[in-house]
């Protein structure tokens, strides 16, 4: 029987956009350098683009079954890809990644019991935290080691009657010094160097933990503002479905125009929004809150999206006149 409301038809269609934001993922994830990185992603994107050409509504309930088992294979597969595109050098600076925004977090959540947190505020303050954390541990197990080397020196004193024992318990407090400085100083590179390894997953995380989330849109020479426009709506719409609030906001030189929400009566879920044209781009963007942000840049060849979760919590999309064209930019796509 041929149908397109079929509940067959439901799952083949929701299969294929997860495959399809699947695909994508892998896209953000291939090494150019790597040959068996670029095969293997081609393979996948030939093998969604040959599943697609085959959707073709109205169509039995058994095909529609045949597509769904084979988009599913294909979300597993490009899933395989993603886990195995993250190397071992990605995996220690994620565990750097994480121990930043933890203690980055947790500072600016003190910060904020007594003043508002701006993005500018965590920009500027954000980069001395982890150093900062670092230098307090080391200090506090440098005290700890000199107190246990003190008091079995005190307690086992006969036994350091010998120059030689003593000379020998004091190479190893040197030795435990010495590597601990070692140690930090190699924490500390991964530490402020992690940036470059946030992943689309990371930045996910501090998404679905914010109430609400902002987004630049950089007008200034770009041929497709309005296509920019449509993705920071398409975000908007995707945020709005998972209970957030988007506050965005549109640079076109040294102006900006800000659209915030705001609640209406003593309703908290009804939501209408103020726009504010003619602001100073420096104060406008100086206002943003702490909040995940979608920074919309045009470029005329689309690169694959930044993420950061340190310093700043941004997604930076870099795209074309094709790119923002879209019915859906990539972006807003695998928010769904």
């Amino acid at each position: 029987m041929i149908n397109n409301s079929t509940t067959a038809y439901k799952k083949a269609a929701e299969l294929q956009d997860q495959a399809g934001d699947e695909i994508l993922k892998a896209q953000w994830r291939v090494n150019k350098l790597s040959t068996a990185s670029v095969t293997s992603y081609n393979t996948l994107a030939d093998r969604k683009n040959k599943l697609d050409a085959q959707f073709s509504p109205p169509m039995t309930t058994a095909q529609y079954s045949a597509l769904s088992s084979s988009y599913a294979t294909l979300k597993s597969d490009a899933d395989t890809y993603i886990a195995a595109s993250s190397s071992a050098q990605e995996s220690v600076f994620g565990v750097g990644n994480v121990i930043s925004r933890a203690s980055v977090d947790g500072a600016m959540a003190i910060v904020s019991s007594m003043t508002p947190v701006s993005f500018k505020t965590r920009q500027s303050l954000a980069k001395y935290v982890p150093p900062l954390v670092l230098a307090a541990v080391d200090l506090s197990l440098l005290a700890a080691a000199l107190l246990v080397f003190v008091g079995a020196f005190y307690y086992f004193r006969g036994f350091f009657r010998s120059k030689l024992v003593l000379s020998g318990w004091a190479l190893t407090m040197l030795g435990f010094v010495f590597l601990l400085l070692v140690g930090s100083v190699g924490f500390y590179s991964i530490v402020m160097s992690t940036e470059k390894f946030t992943s689309f997953t990371d930045f996910m995380g501090t998404v679905q933990g914010a109430d609400r989330v902002a987004v630049i849109v950089e007008e200034t020479g770009s041929p497709a503002v309005t296509g920019m426009h449509a993705c920071a709506d398409q975000i908007e719409a995707q945020m709005k479905a998972q209970g957030k609030a988007t506050l965005k906001y549109y640079i076109n030189g040294n102006g900006c125009t800000s659209v915030l929400p705001r609640t209406v009566g003593n309703n908290s879920s009804a939501v209408a929004y103020d726009t504010k044209p003619g602001l100073i781009a420096a104060n406008c963007l100086d206002s943003i809150p702490d909040v995940p942000i979608f920074d919309l840049q045009y470029t005329q060849t689309t690169q694959a999206p930044a993420f950061t979760t340190v310093v700043t919590k941004q997604a930076i999309v870099k795209g074309n006149e094709a790119y923002y064209g879209k019915k859906q930019c990539d972006i807003a796509n695998v928010l769904g």
